[in-house]
């Protein structure tokens, strides 16, 4: 998004949290860098399956889709949940070695071939993708519907009273048919 949204989900953030509100927030990655190790391989599968790379910051991505929609729209990287003065919250997502997991066990095994295996994270990544029913497959199941069912429920199963999401745009209409449901 753009600085002027981080900045009115700053002042948001301050106004809702004075009022005992607890944030439930998307992370597919551990949010304490201390505990967070990047597996490579899990990674470089994600990258296949998405053209993105986790290891960056969108901003540094060479993914051109990305690039165009950040260069039309003046977007920066979210900052780091910190950024917004964040006391009471949960992360309520999976990590993305979960979401592979998820896709391997229902559907088949990622397999990198030897482009994927040299090309590090981070670099310009110019290696066949998954075909394009399997990138569809990963992207509407694993991260958008799967995640949704996820937070629905933990909002169903939450001692918490007063709760504030914070998960991308993409996810709301799945969240609310969740819940509906």
């Amino acid at each position: 998004a753009k600085k002027e949204f981080y900045d009115n989900t700053k002042l948001l953030v301050k106004e809702f949290q004075s009022k005992g509100f607890v944030f439930y927030v998307e992370a597919i990655t551990e949010l304490d860098k201390s505990k967070f190790n990047l597996d490579t391989i899990y990674a470089k599968k994600f990258r296949k399956l998405t053209d993105l790379d986790i290891s960056i910051k969108y901003s540094k991505s060479q993914n051109p889709y990305l690039q165009k929609l950040k260069n039309k729209y003046a977007l920066i990287d979210q900052p780091k949940y910190q950024f917004f003065g964040l006391k009471n919250y949960k992360r309520v997502d999976y990590l993305y070695t979960q979401m592979i997991d998820f896709y391997e066990s229902k559907y088949k095994r990622v397999i990198l071939d030897t482009c994927d295996v040299k090309t590090p994270l981070g670099n310009i990544y110019k290696c066949e993708t998954t075909q394009n029913s399997e990138r569809k497959i990963f992207t509407n199941e694993i991260i958008l519907d799967k995640r949704n069912k996820l937070i629905a429920e933990s909002l169903v199963n939450s001692s918490d009273k007063k709760i504030i999401i914070i998960y991308g745009k993409m996810h709301l209409k799945g969240i609310r048919e969740y819940l509906k449901k």
